[in-house]
């Protein structure tokens, strides 16, 4: 039997918005009271998943000085990812109640076992549940999985019953990673075969976890950007098989490609999610459910699997087919 084991950690959010009162009080709160939010473990998965890609850094300290910038409400720095965050933190203050409010709704960790059952609708056999959830003040991401771990922004969730929708997302997440590991990993793998069946995996997870459980963005700020996507597909499935071609062909070394990934990331979802949602849902239409668990249990299948049902989709892109038939044969 898989392993099921998912436990539930939101002291990160309990501490920060703590923090947040006492700050917009006018409080001068102890640099040892920051520091220990700072070392819980929902923020030390923060602080790893931020410093996770080529040419992105984020260091506690500078997040601790933007902490202490919300009460006056003035804050400059040249680090993006801060300059994304502070967004959200400056409106904090005037969100405390709503944001405690949240914070008492999902705190109780009743959307666990429901999240989890509809994860594993879309999970392969044997795929295994076993991780522990955190929620935290981002400000940046939403939502991510991370070191194995997940974790969610108070700062952007809009409700106990969305919260349940993305959290199934993440599940999905580690489900299908667990068994994927051992796949990304073999050691009869080039460099750059490695990193492109990695760079698939990242179209098939968003894009499965996407269309299958939480649905295209339904937020304000995601829409615009996802109707953006679904208007130019195949210039997206264009730049996705080009960094795929280049990475296969070992033209490009994984710190070049570590950096270009980030850019299949940008905005609320994107083009990573919107490319593998569109794979995803032409896979289940033109070869139904048991071809996408096909693909989630071998993602190096998926490629070919696609253009097999791009083949039955009028106007479709289908990918080369020398480069899906030989990430399909690893």
């Amino acid at each position: 039997m898989p392993t099921e084991c998912v436990r539930f950690d939101a002291e990160g959010a309990r501490l920060m918005l703590a923090l947040l009162e006492r700050l917009a009080a006018g409080e001068e709160v102890p640099e040892a009271v920051v520091q220990a939010l700072l070392e819980t473990p929902a923020y030390r998965l923060f602080f790893a998943h931020h410093n996770r890609f080529v040419n992105r850094g984020l260091a506690p300290a500078e997040f601790a000085a933007m902490l202490r910038a919300v009460p006056r409400g003035e804050f400059a720095s040249e680090n993006p990812q801060l300059q994304t965050m502070w967004s959200r933190f400056r409106e904090a203050p005037a969100r405390l109640a709503e944001l405690q409010a949240l914070y008492d709704e999902v705190a109780t960790g009743e959307a666990m076992p429901q999240a989890a059952q509809l994860a594993r609708r879309w999970l392969p056999e044997g795929a295994a549940l076993d991780t522990t959830v955190f929620v935290l003040l981002d400000g940046m991401s939403g939502g991510f999985v991370y070191q194995g771990q997940v974790a969610f922004d108070l700062l952007q969730m809009t409700g106990a019953g969305r919260f349940m929708q993305v959290l199934a997302h993440e599940l999905h997440h580690i489900g299908v990673e667990g068994l994927w590991q051992g796949q990304f990993e073999a050691p009869h793998l080039a460099p750059g075969q490695h990193l492109a069946l990695e760079f698939v995996g990242l179209l098939l997870g968003e894009g499965s976890a996407t269309r299958l459980i939480s649905g295209a963005p339904e937020e304000p700020e995601g829409v615009a950007q996802w109707q953006g996507h679904m208007a130019h597909l195949d210039a997206l499935f264009a730049r996705a098989e080009d960094l795929l071609r280049r990475t296969w062909a070992g033209e490009i070394d994984e710190a070049t490609f570590q950096a270009e990934v980030p850019s299949f990331l940008q905005g609320y979802m994107g083009e990573a999610y919107a490319v593998g949602y569109v794979m995803v849902e032409r896979i289940l239409a033109a070869l139904g459910s048991a071809a996408v668990l096909a693909c989630l249990r071998e993602p190096r299948r998926t490629l070919a699997v696609y253009n097999e049902a791009a083949a039955r989709t009028p106007g479709a892109y289908r990918f080369d087919e020398g480069l899906a038939g030989a990430v399909a044969g690893l």
